[in-house]
């Protein structure tokens, strides 16, 4: 069979060609050696072979589970890493059961298809035109030639399938030779969203047997070339030494689909050192190979980069704040101490932050995530707002993350907020932290020294390439954020209602947000029993829209705001033995629950006074307006009443009238001779309390001629202030 490769113009890219030829300069020391340190290929791999948990079978192909498309042919095109990566995408969405939702929703039939096309043209053809968009010109802009001629790698895929850009369906597009372009409109468009990718080390036999085990094919990259290929045996192994001048490790990307741990050394043109081979999925048409597959072994000296696509529903999160496109020129590095890099994100309206996401350099690598709200940046600090959020972990794998939040956070319309992440890998390196050239945004970006002892960062300050002096850098953070309620106690404090809206059946993906999809499910609550003599509002029904159906049963309910429940009707609501028993009941402790007096319907055992509600009885009945026109009838039972009436009368105002004037001094003078002779006072206990200006103990002509002196400084306009602010003045008070 003839050779297919000799044919094509497939050129894959190690990730540090790739980022050299992206950048446009050769990549300052450091940085490369960063980068390679991230995809090491360690050929030593008896220690993992032999080492290897006797539990995996000695062969495992995803074929035969179902979790492997069919083979596709890039033609003479430069696109061998795209079909590699969404191979192992497919396979991972069969794996999971995205695919069939995923095509049922589609409407389509047959297996899933994600594009090469659109994954091909908008990382490495061309990067966004509108100005808009917070990736307006990031990335490859090479037009056709990003077909025909220039390859790229995984971590394009990883670029471009985490910044939302895909992933799309083949049958919405052309094939890969027949485009001459993708409209610029369909760059966001997505059937699934890239969550997670794991890179593992080539000498990791165990772990990347169990990757495939456990979350599908992965894409690898190799050297290719045909005279280390066996064609009778469709099995190929290069094992030029790494130290020789004429050793490469790049050229071709493939899916690695499963294992043949007794893939006999024989079949290869050169025996290994011993017996077993990955099983590949090639991208050369069915007619190569064995039906497209072909085996590699184990220690061939080129393979690398074996990358797990791990995709989830595009549905997962509503929303993505982001500057770069994942492709990260250079990697910064501080060995002293740990590294920390924050991006500061403006939301254009109320959301919650679910999830951030980063690239790690290393495997085992710890982190720290925090998010800070209401944040200034006016010194170039993001951590000056609230702490609302931290959390640390451990990622096993180099590659890229994506971590939801424990708590998600709520972020208001044109406040400003912050995703800061801490790298501190133990014993290896202290912190390492990937960004890209140029930004195309100021003060969004920033870079601190990080100590994983005390959790303090020193030296904030805005991020600039090093070695590209004044050029502004974008670190690769990212953030999430779901539209809908979080299910906390601010929203909804009353606990058995958090627990219902909280639980699987309601909160369906369980990430502590009711969803619009998950609201509207919730047609019909039922509420009985007074778990707790605490008074409630239920505050967080209102947001339950889709509510048609409501019963509540001998509750501690004391009002009800339903206006927003329009679908809720009189036959459908109940609400009978609801309100409080208490010890002793007062208008202060009346006042401190949510209960709108101008709400009241009707009401006995009790008056209401200046919006107050002044109880008279131990027994206090009343009907509420709920709104939609819904009412409800509570009752507050009490042992005793604390009588504290609310006073009608201000300070100077001793006829109760607003107004502070010459007829409250005649009244406070009738008064103070009244008081005086002994005989029966025309004015009550809290009209002799207004009377008293003042506050000498004692009504007398004194407080009258205060009052009448105010009166006529308010009158001619000399004093603009309150009667208060006026007696206290003339008093000392």
């Amino acid at each position: 069979m003839k050779y297919k490769f000799t044919l094509k113009t497939a050129i894959f890219f190690s990730a540090i060609a790739i980022t050299a030829l992206s950048s446009g300069k050769n990549l300052p020391v450091f940085a490369e050696e960063e980068v390679k340190t991230s995809l090491t290929r360690n050929h030593s791999i008896q220690t993992y072979y032999t080492a290897a948990d006797a539990s995996l079978p000695a062969a495992y192909d995803l074929r035969n589970e179902g979790f492997v498309t069919s083979v596709k042919d890039q033609e003479t095109t430069g696109t061998c890493w795209a079909y590699a990566a969404l191979g192992s995408a497919e396979s991972n969405m069969l794996k999971t059961g995205l695919a069939d939702k995923v095509m049922q929703a589609s409407g389509l039939s047959g297996e899933i298809d994600l594009s090469e096309t659109h994954l091909v043209w908008f990382g490495n053809c061309r990067y966004s035109t509108i100005s808009s968009d917070p990736l307006f010109q990031k990335g490859s802009n090479k037009g056709l030639d990003g077909y025909l001629n220039d390859g790229s790698n995984a971590s394009t895929a990883t670029g471009v399938l985490g910044s939302w850009v895909g992933a799309q369906l083949e049958a919405n597009m052309p094939s890969i030779t027949d485009t001459k372009g993708v409209a610029e409109a369909s760059r966001y468009t997505a059937y699934a969203h890239l969550q997670n990718t794991n890179i593992l080390d080539a000498g990791d036999i165990y772990g990347i047997k169990t990757a495939l085990m456990e979350t599908g094919a992965l894409s690898v990259s190799y050297h290719d070339d045909s005279d280390y290929y066996s064609e009778k045996n469709y099995a190929y192994y290069y094992n030029i030494d790494p130290s020789d001048a004429n050793y490469s490790d790049h050229g071709h990307a493939v899916t690695v689909i499963g294992w043949d741990d007794n893939f006999s050394k024989s079949n290869f043109n050169t025996a290994p050192p011993e017996d077993g081979a990955w099983i590949c999925k090639n991208s050369w048409g069915a007619e190569w190979g064995k039906n497209g597959f072909f085996y590699i072994s184990y220690f061939d000296t080129s393979v690398n980069s074996f990358t797990s696509f791990q995709m989830e529903a595009a549905d997962n999160y509503d929303n993505i704040y982001q500057y770069d496109n994942g492709l990260e020129n250079s990697v910064y590095r501080n060995n002293s101490t740990g590294t920390a890099g924050a991006n500061v994100f403006t939301p254009e309206k109320d959301e919650n932050i679910s999830a951030v996401s980063f690239r790690t350099c290393y495997a085992d690598t710890d982190y720290t995530i925090s998010v800070y709200t209401d944040v200034d940046t006016s010194d170039e600090t993001p951590t000056t707002g609230t702490l609302v959020s931290r959390q640390t972990g451990t990622v096993m794998y180099a590659g890229y993350h994506t971590i939801p939040l424990e708590t998600p956070v709520f972020a208001q319309k044109g406040k400003k907020f912050s995703v800061v992440i801490a790298y501190h890998h133990t014993g290896k390196d202290i912190g390492s932290i990937p960004y890209d050239v140029p930004s195309n945004l100021s003060g969004v970006s920033y870079l601190a020294s990080f100590n994983p002892d005390t959790g303090e960062y020193t030296n904030w300050r805005e991020y600039y390439d090093d070695y590209e002096k004044g050029i502004s850098a974008n670190l690769c953070i990212k953030a999430f954020s779901k539209d809908g309620i979080i299910i906390n106690e601010k929203n909804f404090p009353y606990t058995p209602m958090r627990n219902f809206v909280g639980n699987a059946e309601h909160d369906t993906d369980g990430n502590k947000i009711l969803s619009t999809s998950e609201i509207n499910s919730i047609t019909g609550i039922s509420v009985s029993g007074k778990t707790t003599n605490k008074p409630t509002t239920l505050k967080g029904i209102e947001h339950l829209t889709s509510l048609d159906s409501l019963t509540i049963t001998d509750c501690s309910v004391v009002a009800l705001d339903l206006s927003r429940n329009s679908l809720l009707m009189s036959n459908n609501f109940q609400c009978t033995g609801c309100g409080l028993t208490l010890d002793t009941v007062s208008t202060e402790y009346l006042s401190t629950l949510e209960i709108d007096p101008s709400k009241i319907l009707s009401i006995s055992g009790a008056e209401i006074q200046d919006g107050k509600i002044i109880p008279t009885s131990t027994v206090i009945t009343y009907t509420y307006d709920c709104g939609n026109r819904l009412t409800a009838d509570f009752k507050i039972t009490a042992n005793q009443i604390e009588t504290s009436a609310i006073s009608s009368y201000s300070i100077g105002d001793t006829d109760g009238n607003g107004t502070v004037d010459a007829t409250d001094a005649s009244m406070i003078l009738l008064a103070a001779s009244q008081l005086g002779a002994g005989a029966a006072c025309t004015l009550n206990t809290d009209q002799l309390t207004a009377a008293n200006v003042n506050n000498d103990s004692a009504v007398d002509a004194s407080d009258a001629a205060l009052v009448l002196t105010y009166a006529a400084a308010s009158g001619s306009g000399t004093f603009t202030g309150t009667p208060e602010e006026y007696f206290q003045q003339h008093t000392g008070q």
